[in-house]
């Protein structure tokens, strides 16, 4: 049955992809998560030693206007306090590649969920997902001189893509 759907996916020339931006109970695109992306292509520069993760987000937080926030209770759960200490400098790189750095050595992550910026760990990070369409219908190719059929599409070129 999932092949048969992901089959009809593509053959109206959708796709789907597992974003991390928002849950399906709320939106992706309201204007608070738009405002956190848009911040998150935006080029920054930080300078933090032994700086306490919570100074960072706080620090990040005025410096780009959106609202961060600390998923407390996922990082305790594995044993990450909102005290670690983080050493890291960077500059004229975006918000989102600055966050990622600086996540990755605590192997933390964050997700744009209920219209802040959640930093939290990769399991928690998995259920924070919003399902986005996107047309490709042009990288799909159907040969026309065999009967329809979703045998008969090439989809090489979707999957090089």
């Amino acid at each position: 049955m999932t092949r048969l759907i992901a089959t009809s996916l593509f053959l109206m020339g959708l796709v789907t992809v597992p974003s991390v931006c928002a849950s399906a109970a709320t939106s992706c695109d309201d204007e608070a998560s738009k405002n956190i992306r848009e911040a998150l292509r935006s080029k920054t520069a930080v300078e933090f030693v032994e700086t306490p993760l919570s100074d960072v987000v706080e620090f990040l937080r005025d410096k780009h206007k959106i609202e961060i926030q600390i998923d407390t209770k996922a990082l305790e759960d594995v044993g990450i306090g909102t005290d670690t200490a983080i050493t890291r400098h960077l500059k004229d790189i975006t918000l989102k590649s600055a966050l990622r750095l600086i996540l990755r050595d605590l192997d933390l992550k964050y997700v744009v969920f209920d219209e802040v910026l959640l930093i939290t760990t990769p399991e928690e990070a998995v259920g924070h997902l919003c399902t986005r369409f996107y047309g490709v219908s042009d990288l799909i190719r159907i040969d026309e001189s065999l009967p329809y059929s979703p045998d008969n599409i090439d989809f090489s070129q979707l999957i090089s893509t």
